[in-house]
């Protein structure tokens, strides 16, 4: 009981070698605040006063925003925290889990600028956390509403039936696979279960087969998406014909348009591709 009633947290104390020199430039753009708004107070602008009033009104109100950002950094307050101490006064033997639920929203908007794999790995780093299994929630919100992206997400939730309990099993950090499997680092170390070398082995199969998977969708939704966009660039080419014979542009000077546009677009298409498909 004694150690259940322990804080959860202490102040560390900051040296004053450290937050010292920062009150002295705070205390130095105090003083020059000071003489600048006497200056801008002692000397208004007659002929457009309206305007200066409403720019020292508008100089006031920042100064004073300023001032009160300040607060927190003349005394800085830093705080050193105690997991295990959590556990022991919520998580009691005989006793039902005490610990508040958490949910965790996860936002993605295009999976050409943010590859489905890095959402994979974000999700799977929330979901492996150290914390009881049924009080962590993950929510994702795709904006772009791509099937791509629900397509990997499904086959991330089949992996992570696996993934979270070999995590919470052996204390695996990181907890993200793709840079837990890339580390250079001697995964046998402190790990004496026997167990442990097949089940990681067996995990880094299935993982790469994840990885494979992704790159397939990739390649599906990749063709499918640049065989839409050919199609959208054939009916922008027939219209500009159809603007060539509206203005009478000749011939010449429509295809070199065309062409140029056509390229900037395509070049466009196939790096964005080729990045996505890295």
């Amino acid at each position: 009981m004694a150690e259940a009633r322990q804080p959860l947290w202490r102040k560390v104390p900051i040296s004053s070698s450290l937050i010292n020199p920062y009150r002295i430039v705070i205390v130095m753009r105090l003083v020059i605040l000071a003489f600048f708004f006497r200056f801008r107070i002692l000397t208004p602008a007659y002929d457009a006063y309206p305007l200066w009033l409403i720019s020292v009104i508008c100089e006031i109100w920042f100064a004073l925003s300023w001032i009160l950002d300040q607060f927190p950094k003349w005394l800085p307050i830093t705080r050193e925290t105690y997991l295990d101490r959590l556990s022991i006064r919520f998580e009691r033997e005989g006793e039902p889990n005490q610990l508040s639920p958490v949910d965790v929203f996860v936002s993605s908007v295009d999976p050409l600028k943010e590859p489905p794999i890095i959402t994979a790995n974000t999700v799977l780093s929330i979901l492996s956390v150290d914390y009881p299994v049924e009080k962590v929630t993950c929510y994702v919100s795709d904006d772009g509403a791509s099937m791509l992206l629900f397509d990997c997400l499904a086959e991330t939730s089949e992996f992570a039936r696996r993934w979270v309990p070999f995590c919470k099993k052996y204390s695996i950090e990181p907890r993200a696979p793709e840079y837990y499997f890339n580390e250079k680092i001697d995964y046998l170390k402190d790990k004496v279960e026997p167990t442990f070398v097949k089940e990681r082995r067996s995990m880094k199969v299935i993982f790469k087969d994840m990885i494979i998977f992704f790159g397939f969708v990739f390649l599906i939704f990749g063709f499918v998406w640049i065989n839409n966009l050919i199609k959208c660039l054939q009916r922008k080419l027939v219209l500009y014909k159809c603007l060539c014979i509206s203005f009478s542009i000749t011939e010449d000077k429509l295809k070199s348009k065309c062409f140029h546009k056509l390229k900037i677009e395509y070049e466009h298409v196939i790096s964005s591709f080729m990045c996505l498909y890295q």
